[in-house]
């Protein structure tokens, strides 16, 4: 997930959907063509924090939206929020970590 310049959030949570960032990684890794980008870009970067309850909240680094940051966020059905729309508290925001192997 990333958030972009006009506060919108890309991604996925399936990592076989065509143009996830998961499956353009996979394909440069076979040395296929691709569109995926060799460096990250400063909508990438984000600050982890584990909250009380176990879950982490990811903020971007690079946006805020009227001083406050902006945090990843899924509505219920897996597609992401808008930046400027999301608080630390919403249960939206929080995330489980996962092992990957």
């Amino acid at each position: 997930l990333r958030i972009d310049g006009g506060g919108g959030v890309e991604g996925t949570r399936w990592r076989e959907r065509p143009g996830s960032e998961w499956g353009r990684e996979r394909d440069r890794d076979r040395g296929e063509p691709g569109s995926g980008a060799k460096e990250f870009s400063p909508n990438c970067k984000f600050t982890e924090r584990i909250e009380e309850n176990g879950y982490n909240t990811y903020a971007s680094l690079h946006w805020r939206h009227r001083g406050r940051p902006m945090f990843l966020s899924l509505n219920s059905k897996g597609r992401p929020q808008r930046g400027g729309k999301t608080r630390r508290q919403h249960l939206s925001t929080h995330f489980l970590p996962m092992l990957v192997s």
